[in-house]
């Protein structure tokens, strides 16, 4: 069996129904072959497409490193289509897979091309420009099939038995004529018990019909999909065990495109394993090399971890003095003072804070400070929080890059161990895709608590921010869930959600004020309005009451303020939302809040402010930016992420991706 017939071409088509539906992904081209990748009812299938072929594949094919033109052409296309339709055209060897705006004709017969034809039957382009009296394959033709041979299913009684009456044998007239092939042929004439050799004009009329209903039986049998075995190797792979074959042995697959699979890929299957042993001391070489390089970098990323939260500590343990020192140097700035007579006062003044300063760099916006022993270097473009930040920052990503080094120097003791123990068939079987079924990975949940009607967050550190969602909630929530030692903020705007920071018992900080009022801002009037910034103010709850002044009359939802609000002026509206993979359980979470707080807890994020896309889009994009974020091993779990998991976490109007 070198190639498929077009009842194997039939059988084929009929399981390949199944792509319907599905997207197409990639599409990758070697000479006269197409590799299609279709992500379909779950799964990603690879559609193979050549002369006298067509299958799923389970096996990896590496594609070209340069993709020919007529493959780069078929990506602009036809990347990210629906299939709508795989059929077979008639009873030939052609096959159409049509999407929203064209076909791709498929011609596995002889030397095999591949044309693209649009809606209205012109052709797009064609892999080869071919030419025949009857027809021309080339650009801006209209498409014309070639001669039909004849389809068995449409030949009645006396049809066929003007048909089969020549001088020919019986089992060549049905397998030219009809387009069944040799094998198929015979097993026909196998059936109807009547011998292959005779000629069509020798058959008394029960013979005929016989023959036609063995040929017609053979595209209402049940599949029993297989590949018949002989001396040890591969003879055919068929849709259903062959009476004629029925002393050989008869390895049965789940499906026809299986064991079309396993027996057009054994070839290359056997490619695949003598590459992989070519490869195997090279690769051995390599994983000694990359260990060593891991084992470099986390000591590095160990002490820039230490570091970098011990600079971080100590800015906020001396924030008054750092908060002097900056503030100094950017009233200087700010008032035209040259660096030069900065650098004189610093030193000709003997007080804490110029003594703590060590150097200014002005060209690079640092001012060194000696604090407790430790020379820290400080942007005196930013404030303090920022300068903090930014060393927790780095400690975040110093620790995530060692657990990550942790990771992988597991998997590379595992991996050399693994090339060390396997032989050639063990490593090709490696190579085989989905041998195992897809991963069930789950959208968590949000954790349970009373405040998860409300909007709500965690702060970078660890408090619990509750917002009203309407009227009722911000009226319940200051009324119900606020204790004495709670915040409460509120844009300066109609429209914004009273916001409660929960302190539980600890010291409110100015971090949590701050992330606070970015939520508060961020779901207020002001994002629908498309403002870039709002005030926000917060008090204490015993400031706030529902006694109004004589005469007025205090809606649902609305308080009245008493005594000083503690403004956050121009607070910007920005919300991020991140993603948490819990990859033992397979499990990912997905939440919002102030950048800094997802920053602190997202293994990736994005940040959005006020825009004019629409929430159903924006939902789509921000999936889109995570997944595009994520390693490639992570990118299973973020496209587990649906638009109806994002888009409550959205605030009212429109918004844009900004990081």
């Amino acid at each position: 069996m070198e190639e498929m017939n077009s009842l194997d071409v039939y059988y084929a088509v009929e399981e390949l129904k199944n792509l319907q539906g599905g997207k197409i992904q990639k599409i990758y081209q070697r000479d006269r072959r197409l590799r299609i990748d279709v992500y379909a009812k779950g799964d990603s299938y690879d559609l193979i497409l050549e002369p006298g072929k067509i299958y799923i594949s389970r096996y990896d094919r590496k594609g070209p490193k340069k993709p020919p033109n007529f493959c780069m052409f078929l990506r602009k296309h036809l990347r990210n289509e629906t299939i709508r339709e795989v059929k077979q055209h008639k009873f030939d060897r052609i096959v159409e897979v049509h999407t929203e705006n064209s076909i791709l004709v498929c011609e596995l017969f002889g030397k095999g091309n591949f044309i693209l034809v649009d809606r209205d039957g012109k052709i797009i382009q064609p892999l080869e420009v071919q030419k025949w009296s009857e027809r021309k394959i080339a650009k801006g033709e209209t498409y014309k099939y070639p001669p039909a041979g004849k389809d068995p299913r449409k030949l009645g009684s006396r049809e066929f038995g003007r048909f089969i009456d020549t001088d020919r044998e019986v089992v060549r007239k049905i397998a030219r004529d009809l387009n069944l092939g040799g094998r198929w042929a015979e097993e026909a004439c196998f059936k109807a018990d009547i011998d292959k050799s005779k000629k069509g004009e020798d058959l008394d009329d029960a013979e005929i019909n016989k023959l036609r209903r063995s040929v017609m039986s053979l595209f209402k049998e049940e599949t029993d999909p297989g590949i018949i075995k002989e001396n040890g190797g591969n003879l055919a792979a068929v849709p259903f065990a062959l009476k004629k074959f029925g002393d050989k042995r008869y390895e049965r697959h789940e499906t026809f495109n299986r064991a079309l699979d396993e027996f057009f890929s054994k070839k290359e299957k056997e490619e695949v394993e003598k590459e992989a042993e070519e490869r195997k001391e090279e690769k051995l070489s390599k994983v000694q090399r990359i260990k060593e390089e891991q084992e470099e970098v986390e000591e590095k990323m160990s002490k820039k971890k230490e570091e970098s939260e011990e600079k971080a500590n100590l800015i906020y343990e001396n924030y008054s003095l750092i908060d002097d020192i900056l503030s100094g140097i950017q009233k200087a700035m700010n008032s035209d003072v040259s660096w030069s007579e900065v650098k004189k006062r610093i030193e000709e003044e003997d007080t804490p804070q110029a003594r703590a300063v060590e150097e200014i760099r002005e060209g690079e916006g640092v001012v060194a400070v000696e604090v407790d022993g430790k020379v820290i270097e400080l942007d005196f473009r930013k404030s303090v929080e920022e300068n903090a930040e930014s060393f927790y920052e780095n400690k975040k990503q110093a620790r995530d890059k060692i657990e990550k080094i942790k990771e992988k120097k597991k998997e590379i003791i595992q991996k050399e161990k693994s090339i060390k123990q396997k032989d050639k068939e063990d490593y090709a079987e490696r190579q085989k895709k989905r041998s195992k079924p897809e991963e069930k990975i789950e959208v968590k949940e949000e954790e349970e608590g009373w405040y998860k009607k409300y909007r709500w967050f965690r702060t970078s550190e660890g408090f619990l921010v509750v917002a009203g969602k309407s009227a009722s909630q911000n009226e319940e929530l200051v009324k119900d869930k606020t204790e004495k030692d709670d915040v409460i903020l509120h844009a300066e705007i109609e429209g914004s959600p009273f916001t409660i920071v929960k302190t539980e018992d600890r010291d409110v900080t100015p971090l949590a004020i701050r992330e606070a009022s970015e939520f508060c801002a961020s779901f207020s009037k002001a994002w629908k309005r498309g403002l870039g910034s709002v005030d926000v103010y917060w008090v204490r709850p015993e400031q706030v009451s529902k006694d109004a002044p004589s005469g007025e009359y205090i809606g649902k939802g609305s308080f009245m303020i008493k005594g000083e609000k503690n403004y956050l002026k121009k607070t910007e509206l920005k919300i991020s939302i991140g993603v948490k993979l819990d990859r033992k359980r397979n499990e990912i979470r997905v939440f919002n809040g102030s950048t800094q707080s997802v920053r602190s807890e997202a293994d990736y994020f994005v940040s959005l402010n006020p825009g004019n896309v629409n929430k159903s889009d924006l939902a789509k994009e921000v999936i889109n930016r995570l997944a595009q974020k994520a390693a490639p091993e992570d990118r299973k779990f973020v496209k587990k992420v649906r638009k109806e998991n994002v888009k409550p976490l959205i605030p009212s109007g429109g918004g844009v991706v900004v990081g």
